[in-house]
């Protein structure tokens, strides 16, 4: 039988060390619904994700905009306020707030109607529009014209990573973002 030297002995504890208290790390930075913003505000930025459609909710959320033949889309920001609208979730629950902008691209008048976005988490779990946010609303955008929206989610505090997957109309095709804490 092979000895061990002095070495390997304490290496293979001390890596699991150091991936456990990476792991609590990640989880700390997800069940803080504001991820560090006192007052649950964030700003526009991107944070320095490295996918084009990647958005970082500690940083405020703000992403590129993704178009198609209709609609250029642009989430302004993602916000996780305690309370919206003069709603609170429940326990162990808090609010994600996508602020989105819709610039109608076509010669023709559009409607975007409720259930603009498909939201879902890394679980495939999807999520409805909360009623904070109004849900039902319908939007008629003149061509070359821009509306503003904010629509509102009640997930877990454990969840971190979501897919945003606008479905405004039939050719929303692949107008996706990633989103992580």
């Amino acid at each position: 039988m092979k000895r061990l030297t002095s070495t390997q002995k304490w290496f293979g504890p001390l890596l699991i060390c150091v991936l456990l208290i990476l792991a609590l790390l990640q989880l700390a930075a997800c069940t803080n619904p504001n991820n560090g913003n006192s007052n649950g505000s964030n700003n526009n930025s991107n944070g320095g994700s490295s996918s084009p459609n990647s958005l970082n909710l500690g940083s405020g959320g703000g992403g590129p905009s993704i178009s198609n033949d209709t609609w250029i889309v642009t989430v302004n920001s993602i916000k996780s306020p305690t309370s919206y609208n003069g709603y609170t979730p429940y326990a162990g629950n808090h609010f994600l707030i996508v602020d989105a902008s819709f610039t109608n691209t076509s010669s023709g008048t559009q409607i975007l109607g409720s259930g603009l976005f498909v939201f879902k988490d890394s679980n495939g779990q999807q999520y409805s529009e909360d009623q904070a946010s109004n849900p039902g609303q319908t939007f008629t955008v003149d061509p070359n014209q821009n509306i503003e929206t904010q629509t509102a989610y009640v997930v877990p505090d454990s969840e971190c990573n979501f897919t945003l997957t606008f479905v405004g109309n039939s050719n929303s095709n692949g107008l996706q973002w990633s989103i992580s804490c």
